[in-house]
């Protein structure tokens, strides 16, 4: 009979145990901006665009790999940046 307690109560703490670290802890879900289409094409500027397309084709051709292609990354990528995401 004793022996019976103890292995019910092992059993048990083996069932909760890998309950408890089985279940993934929750963590903070990141805030998911959505795209309203609208409001973009309402802060859309023709200007800004045109002068970002000139600066792009100044570099040269732009093909896998070469230093104009690796530059216009990297200006593509500070505009996203400063527009969509906080600074680091």
């Amino acid at each position: 009979m004793k022996y019976k307690i103890v292995l019910t109560v092992a059993i048990i703490a083996i069932l909760a145990g890998t309950l408890i670290f089985y279940i993934p802890f929750k963590e903070k879900e990141e805030e998911v901006k959505i795209l309203n289409i609208s409001a973009a094409a309402r802060e859309f500027n023709a200007d800004n665009a045109l002068t970002f397309s000139r600066e792009i084709c100044k570099l040269g051709p732009r093909y896998g790999g070469n230093n104009a292609e690796l530059k216009a990354a990297d200006i593509m990528e500070k505009k996203i940046r400063r527009k969509w995401y906080k600074s680091p």
